[in-house]
């Protein structure tokens, strides 16, 4: 199981956000249950389905695990589900 953690990014308000992502949606919430996180927190983005997470919850996420990674890592998981989605048979 992979979970991927971003870069924190200043938001509207100054508090630093990032994003908790996996390849797989089941091992997120999973280890999203296991961090206590609230399903508010979870953003069900076609593009890339993720947890928004606070400073201090990345801290933890990392501790439990998780890894770091670029924005650029991000970018690309987010150009490979829009072309998973480009691909996929919709009828």
């Amino acid at each position: 199981m992979t979970i991927y953690v971003d870069q924190p990014l200043p938001t509207w308000a100054t508090y630093k956000r990032c994003k908790m992502f996996a390849d797989n949606i089941q091992e997120l919430h999973a280890f999203a249950f296991k961090m206590g996180l609230s399903t508010q927190w979870f953003r069900n983005d076609w593009r890339l389905r993720h947890y928004v997470l606070t400073d201090g919850k990345r801290k933890i996420a990392i501790k439990l695990g998780a890894k770091e990674v670029t924005l650029e890592v991000t970018k690309a998981h987010v150009k490979a589900n829009v072309n998973e989605d480009k691909t996929t048979d919709k009828t």
